[in-house]
């Protein structure tokens, strides 16, 4: 018996502290357990640790195309019982500032370090307490689900048709437009993502530009110039002919200029029954393309073979491309007057995102200017503004935020999860939850 009681006499001296660096059970708990989504909330939380001790919490995943490896690292200091709940808790010192369970994934930054190969997705967090590995997990990010059914839609380059497989009757259908990047980006990015909360998503590229080497779909338009709005007519032609899919609830998702691209088609189509503006515009810009277009000779759309009237820019090559389109728009007030989508006239539900910080064009004030509009008309619309985030706001808010296109990580990464979450309620409300 005296032996036993020395034993755990002993095991005491070593949890109680006596032992420098000793952790007796520490862990990092994330939940959910599974796979996390863009719409997922996140916790991520401390346990047992020493009380009112240091620790490094790191978290690193390779990232991009080509894959780099990224990090992010966050001190925290635990509270009497050895515990940190980091969506109530800013860390002390670090990559990010406030209380956020997310803080380490969207403020993640690119090192120079070698990539190891891991799995999409899979984030690795480590806590270390006077610089020894107390604790580690693995977080496995999914921004789609598994069980999608991905169509190619022959008749339309490089489209593709996302729905979750095993789905019964007819689904309520989006279809989405990228922005200036052209190609199959966006479609390949958000048909799955929005086809994960039950639809059947169009992903539909619509330009294709080559920039220095062969374009992605040569069959599409190179330069962003007189792009037929009626483009979208000939796929709502296509659905009717689907009995798996509901013509009577058929949605736009459009970003930055797919954003321009879906208001426009909007105030002409009248079986759209919701549009989602991300980055939007309330007028319609001049076209671009070959260093060899004429300035100002090109819309960017055009509806039944007739150029819609556009703004012109200002002096491309001084500043950013928002004070290119700020100069553009002082300059001709005519032109804005008459390039000014009617978004009144749309009868449907639609909800439009701007940001303050956009540095591509002042998404900000134009989805206020398309707000007043609408309410001035007696029209619905769900407007979401922040004033401190950039053009980024469709981006997967569980990335790293980038800041390229403006505003900082922390205004970025707020403004995309609130953006997502409101564009799947206001979805569900408009189109019906599936």
């Amino acid at each position: 018996m005296a032996r036993i009681i020395l034993i755990f006499a002993k095991l005491a001296i070593l949890v109680g502290g006596l032992a420098p660096g000793l952790v007796q059970a520490a862990e990092i708990l994330v939940t959910p357990t599974g796979p996390v989504a863009p719409h997922t909330q996140l916790s991520i939380r401390l346990h047992g640790f020493a009380p009112n001790a240091i620790v490094e919490l790191t978290a690193s995943r390779s990232y991009g195309d080509p894959p780099a490896l990224f990090r992010s690292t966050a001190t925290f200091r635990t509270d009497g019982e050895g515990n940190v709940d980091l969506s109530a808790s800013a860390p002390t010192s670090g990559s990010y500032a406030v209380a956020d369970s997310a803080g380490l994934l969207w403020s993640m930054a690119r090192t120079d370090e070698p990539v190891t190969a891991s799995a999409s997705g899979l984030v690795r967090l480590e806590a270390r307490m006077d610089g020894a590995l107390a604790a580690s997990t693995q977080i496995q990010l999914r921004a789609a689900r598994d069980d999608l059914v991905i169509e190619p839609i022959s008749r339309f380059p490089g489209a593709i048709l996302v729905r979750p497989a095993g789905s019964r009757g007819r689904l309520p259908v989006i279809i989405v437009l990228g922005g200036s990047e052209g190609g199959s980006q966006s479609a390949q990015e958000m048909a799955p993502r929005l086809a994960s909360h039950g639809y059947a998503v169009l992903g539909l590229p619509y330009y294709s530009p080559a920039r220095g080497q062969p374009a992605e779909f040569p069959a599409l338009p190179s330069s962003f110039t007189d792009i037929p709005i009626e483009r979208l007519d000939t796929v709502h032609r296509y659905l009717l002919t689907r009995r798996d899919l509901d013509p009577r609830r058929i949605g736009l998702y459009g970003i930055s200029k797919g954003a321009e691209f879906s208001l426009v088609a909007a105030t002409r189509y009248p079986w759209l029954r919701a549009v989602v503006a991300i980055a939007a515009t309330d007028v319609v810009w001049e076209g671009f393309g070959p260093a060899s277009l004429p300035r100002g000779s090109h819309s960017s759309f055009a509806f039944n073979g007739r150029p819609l009237p556009f703004v012109p820019y200002g002096q491309l090559g001084q500043g950013s491309l928002r004070e290119a389109h700020d100069r553009g728009r002082r300059a001709n007030p005519e032109a804005a007057a008459h390039a000014r989508i009617p978004v009144e006239h749309y009868e449907g539900d639609l909800m439009v995102v701007g940001a303050g910080a956009d540095r591509v064009w002042p998404s900000g004030a134009m989805a206020q200017a398309i707000a007043e509009r609408r309410a001035e008309a007696g029209r619905r619309t769900q407007v979401l503004i922040f004033p401190e985030a950039g053009h980024n706001l469709a981006r997967n808010p569980l990335d790293p935020a980038v800041t390229i296109v403006g505003g900082t990580p922390q205004a970025n990464a707020e403004a995309q999860i609130t953006t997502w979450r409101a564009t799947i309620a206001f979805l569900a409300r408009a189109l019906g939850p599936n």
